[in-house]
Formats: structure tokens, sequence, C-alpha cells
């Protein structure tokens, strides 16, 4: 494999690209959904997607920066569960003689198609502790939802489709007002829990791209921020969910 150059290398949004792994009876396989467009890239260059957990590592032709698509068997045939596997994308300089790295995006977590937004939510961990209210929001170095010990299992609770319906679009706006309220210096930080916050507001339906944060922009921010909890609730049927679950129990 030729060495690469990191030098000035560009880093890609999270939020611009989507690895999606699929289970064909015991065998994992995935696909790839990116958009590469808005960092100036030689339209040329190739583009390499590489799984890895620990000391296993694959790498994959991705074809090229202005069509991203798989041009190899994408099968992960070193991993043997989808559990702990993450991804890295890279673009690299054809002409260079070096190999010079362009672009780069590493630690994306996949996700499954089967799998629900509520679970997609592992952005958000359940703690359980003792408090008088039933649930609250805590920001710490990421947001983490905390149930009552007195209100039972948190894990059972968390997953009820009494306390999706009611409480999941409070969280989520809570959290969107709360990303507004952030120091600035979360921009530049891949890593900041706001910046996969605002990924997965991507991946929601009609939603458009988050206002600039700025008082100028107070309105179109609160605005996005209603848009993103009523595109949230209609993925997750939650009005349906209510009633069904009130329907169950009468």
């Amino acid at each position: 494999m030729p060495r690469l150059n990191y030098t000035g290398r560009k880093k890609i949004k999270r939020q611009d690209i989507t690895i999606t792994v699929f289970d064909k009876n015991g065998v994992l396989d995935f696909k790839t959904d990116m958009d590469l467009s808005e960092y100036g890239l030689p339209p040329e260059s190739p583009v390499y997607v590489e799984a890895y957990r620990q000391t296993s590592w694959m790498r994959f032709e991705s074809g090229v920066v202005c069509d991203p698509k798989a041009q190899t068997d994408n099968r992960l045939s070193e991993f043997d569960s989808l559990d702990g596997i993450r991804f890295r994308i890279k673009v690299s300089d054809r002409e260079g003689a070096h190999g010079k790295l362009l672009a780069v995006a590493d630690k994306i977590r996949p996700v499954k198609p089967e799998e629900g937004d509520a679970e997609r939510l592992c952005i958000l961990p359940v703690q359980s502790e003792e408090m008088d209210c039933i649930w609250k929001i805590k920001f710490d170095r990421n947001p983490v939802l905390l149930i009552s010990k007195r209100a039972g299992s948190k894990d059972i609770i968390s997953k009820s489709p009494e306390f999706i319906s009611l409480v999941y679009p409070a969280i989520l706006r809570e959290v969107l007002r709360e990303i507004k309220q952030s120091d600035d210096d979360w921009q530049e930080d891949e890593e900041a829990w706001q910046i996969q916050w605002i990924s997965f507001i991507n991946l929601l339906p009609g939603v458009g791209e988050m206002p600039e944060l700025s008082d100028e922009n107070d309105d179109a921010y609160d605005q996005w921020v209603e848009d993103a909890v009523g595109a949230f609730s209609r993925r997750l049927k939650i009005v349906e969910t209510f009633v069904s679950y009130r329907e169950d129990g009468e």
C-alpha cells in the first residue's frame, strides 16, 4: 500500500455520510450514501471506505468524488458481528506521487435498516437516578436521559410506547435548544455531541439545513427546531403510538 501524506487534508462532516449494514443470512454487507460535493475536491479523486474493529481491518474502493459508489464486493468477511465496527472514509490524490490524503472522516457508526429511530439514539445514554420527577435531561459531556429509580427499570420505561410518544419529542426539543445555547467551539470538533445530534436530524426527511447560530436567526432556528420535532414525530408515528397505547389500555 502506498504511503499517505496527511498534510492539508480536509475533514468530511459526518452528516454527509450514512453507512448502512445489512445482515444477509449471517453475512454482513454494507452500502454507503455520501455527498462530497461541497469540499472542492478533484472530481476524479478515488474514494475509499475502511471498516475496522480493534485489529481487524478491511478497505473497499468506493468510486470517485463525483460518483462515490462501491466498485467492489462490500461483504465484511473479516467481521463476525456488527458490534464495535466503525468506518473511515478517505479521499486520496490520484495524481500525487505519494498518495496524498485530501479528505477524511473517521469513527463513523453504521446503522442497520431495521432499527427504529428511537434505538438509533445511542447518542442519548439512559441512566437511573434517585429523583422526585420521572425523567429529566442532564447536560454534561453529552446529553443523558435520567429516569427515576422509583419509577422502575430504565430500559423498560425508555422503550415503552407511552414514554416514547409523550417524552421523546420533548427531549429532542430540549436538546436542540441547548445546542443554540452552547459555546461556539463545538462547531470545530467532529466528536462533539452537538455534531452527532445534528447528524441525526439530517437523516430525518423534510428538515432543512440548520440555520446559522446568531441572534438575528432566532426565529429561523426556532422554526428549524419545530420542523425537526415534527419530522421525528412523523417518523416514529408518535400520535398513532399514543392513540394505540391508550386504546389498548382502555
